[in-house]
């Protein structure tokens, strides 16, 4: 991309008002998305060699190509879909200056890289590396299932989103406290305040909501998730 920055430069600096600037742009997963110089009769291979192919990732039967047209006074913007496995469209698809090239990616990639450990009484604890959609059963299965030593009914999943939700709980807890405390202090003279240390003491001890730590636990059935014939729906994220 440094190599072709003098070039886009350039292309700036030739570019008159009231004309396109003969660049296309690239996104997407492909190795070096960005933009990059027009030449006449550009294809759309053309334009992905250029930004280094496609990604392992790619959605290979749909990408759009975006025109943006100033003719006829105003600008209005076109749209085009191309199968990128029909190599012959690929090939035989002309680009203009400034159309934008958008690559996408494949949905059934996304998270078809998961971690989870797995600890405890089973046969082969260690991590694991899931898919979405994977369910807790079928990852027991792969770890050679329980000892003879297990607590199925002690099984505790902690999982990321049920964590951050804690930690969000908490903060707002300590702020709700805080408020009351505030209050509670001003009516400090009353006999019915509700405040029988000093504000300070009780500032402080809300102020160790901070320091708690989210869990982010469920607790889960596993002898019904184990059973047999179970079509349990617990699945991993």
């Amino acid at each position: 991309m440094q190599l072709i920055a003098p070039l886009l430069e350039k292309v700036k600096y030739q570019t008159k008002a009231g004309q396109v600037e003969k660049v296309i742009e690239i996104s997407g997963p492909v190795k070096y998305p960005g933009v990059y110089p027009y030449a006449e009769d550009l294809s759309l291979e053309d334009a992905l060699h250029l930004a280094g192919g496609l990604g392992e990732v790619t959605d290979r039967k749909h990408a759009e190509i975006s025109h943006l047209s100033v003719e006829g006074g105003g600008p209005e913007l076109s749209h085009s879909y191309i199968n990128l496995l029909d190599a012959a469209s690929v090939k035989q698809f002309k680009l203009q200056p400034r159309d934008r090239i958008n690559v996408f990616e494949n949905n059934e990639w996304r998270n078809s890289n998961l971690r989870m450990k797995l600890t405890g009484e089973v046969r082969f604890p260690g991590t694991y590396i899931v898919q979405r959609g994977t369910k807790v059963k079928e990852i027991i299965e792969r770890a050679g299932g329980l000892t003879e030593y297990a607590f199925p009914d002690g099984a505790v999943l902690t999982r990321e989103s049920l964590k951050e939700r804690e930690a969000k709980e908490l903060l707002r807890l300590r702020d709700r406290l805080k408020e009351e405390v505030a209050t509670l202090s001003l009516r400090k003279s009353s006999p019915i305040s509700g405040l029988s240390v000093s504000p300070g003491e009780a500032i402080s001890a809300v102020d160790q909501l901070s320091s708690k730590q989210a869990l982010g636990r469920l607790v889960v059935d596993l002898p019904a998730i184990l059973a047999p014939n179970s079509n349990a729906p617990l699945t991993i994220e």
